[in-house]
């Protein structure tokens, strides 16, 4: 899975992210886009975040259009706290 999708999937936003993991949106683009990837030492705060593990942010990318993407229902707002708090 990509770390875009991701993302989607938790229902976040960059800007959610990147407040939660303590980075640039730039950042969180780079990640995106295959750029360049979180640091090991980020993945597991990533994976909390995103409600995934680390073996599937880190797996081949699916070709998945944004619109096959399932959003959840209720953001993970939850989460986010929880990880800012961290």
């Amino acid at each position: 899975m990509s770390f875009r999708s991701a993302r989607l999937r938790a229902g976040l936003k960059v800007a959610e992210v990147q407040k939660a993991m303590q980075v640039s949106d730039a950042a969180v683009y780079m990640w995106e886009t295959h750029v360049t990837r979180p640091r090991a030492a980020l993945l597991p705060k990533l994976a909390a975040l995103y409600c995934c593990t680390i073996d599937e942010l880190l797996s081949e990318d699916e070709a998945v259009s944004g619109a096959e993407i399932p959003l959840q229902e209720s953001r993970n707002s939850e989460n986010v706290l929880r990880l800012e708090n961290a």
